[in-house]
């Protein structure tokens, strides 16, 4: 049966990343699918196509938003006839109807508060506590997710799904040389160079990772190994760089910023490797474009990553810049590793797709309303 769904695409706005890029992604092969009917409720209709972004402070627009969230959004839905909501952010219309289904990445709010916004951090575990028990079901990127909110949530043990996540096709071995020497010339990239990543946020635990690196080029002086770092700016990018200046190998280190996806498809084709060094992840998609792209992975052992990466990665401790700086050197003095991994990343990285993702959504949905 073909059901009206609305989804909370509120995130879906500028730079994606995150929650707004899995929203879109999401959206996107729902659509191809074609099985239900899809709403987006996105920032203009959260705001009354009002700008709200000269408001002052983060906190006062999240505020803004719960509000929005609980009053206008459910009568908005009811005349819509939609029936049912995905909160892809994790946090439903609290009261009334429709029935919901929400995504939850993970808990770091509540594992690592003080890597959050403080009202974030003050706010979220009384919304989510509602939230988990407002939710139908609740979808999740990796059974290391599910088992997180089964220890914050026990009672939400038999709601919890499980729907992997994936990286898009564009995210492949590239053999357009003309391609790749035009994006290595744009960014001026090296000729070898280690990649991160992600959002430059206090999880991505890059602070650690520069000491590591500063550790291989000491115990290498040889080398000129250099570090790309590819990602959206955190709100306190001040405290980011002085790490960076702390540890002494600035000169070393490119930042390229936020990417758009065809030119960041390309440097992971011209790296030697791409680095991981979260300490929580809810699934990792990074190191999954990496795998697409026959790119070696060398990860965090933290959380989910070893369930979505399985034996294409070399592991350390997230906490051990020694550990780190061991991988480094493991990676790239040989080159038979680096084949191996190239070869098993490849192969790890067919187990998902976004049909596959937006099927089991599709699934869910049903059950929700079951």
């Amino acid at each position: 049966m073909a059901l009206h769904v609305g989804i909370d695409a509120r995130l879906i706005s500028g730079q994606l990343a995150g929650i707004g890029h899995y929203t879109y992604l999401l959206y996107k092969y729902l659509r191809e699918s074609g099985q239900h009917k899809i709403t987006l409720y996105d920032d203009d209709y959260f705001t009354g196509g009002g700008d709200f972004s000269r408001l002052r402070g983060r906190g006062l627009r999240k505020i803004l938003y719960i509000l929005w969230l609980n009053t206008r959004f459910p009568a908005q839905l009811k005349r819509d006839e939609v029936d049912l909501i995905h909160a892809p952010n994790f946090i439903p219309p609290l009261w009334g109807k429709p029935p919901s289904v929400a995504t939850f990445m993970d808990l770091g709010f509540l594992r690592y508060p003080h890597t959050h916004h403080s009202l974030y951090a003050a706010a979220f575990p009384s919304l989510v506590n509602r939230a988990v028990d407002k939710a139908r079901l609740i979808a999740v990127p990796s059974k290391s997710t599910r088992d997180e909110i089964i220890h914050f949530y026990p009672r939400a043990r038999n709601k919890i799904r499980v729907v992997y996540l994936a990286a898009e096709e564009a995210f492949k071995v590239l053999n357009d040389s003309a391609l790749l020497d035009s994006v290595r010339a744009k960014h001026k990239l090296p000729e070898r160079f280690i990649l991160c990543v992600g959002t430059m946020e206090p999880r991505k635990n890059l602070e650690r990772f520069f000491n590591a690196f500063g550790m291989y080029l000491g115990r290498n002086p040889g080398s000129e190994l250099r570090l790309v770092l590819c990602g959206k700016s955190w709100v306190r990018h001040g405290r980011f760089l002085e790490a960076l200046r702390a540890s002494g190998i600035g000169e070393r280190v490119i930042i390229a910023g936020y990417v758009a996806q065809d030119e960041l498809a390309a440097i992971y084709n011209c790296a030697l490797a791409l680095a991981f060094p979260t300490f929580y992840e809810g699934f990792g998609i990074p190191a999954v474009e990496a795998m697409q792209c026959g790119l070696p992975v060398i990860s965090s052992e933290a959380f989910s990553l070893p369930e979505v990466l399985g034996g294409a990665a070399i592991y350390f401790n997230p906490f051990d810049p020694e550990a780190m700086a061991s991988a480094i050197e493991k990676i790239t003095e040989s080159d038979e590793e680096r084949t191996r991994l190239r070869e098993a990343g490849l192969e790890r990285a067919k187990m998902f797709s976004w049909e596959k993702t937006a099927k089991e959504m599709e699934d869910v949905y049903t059950e929700a309303l079951a």
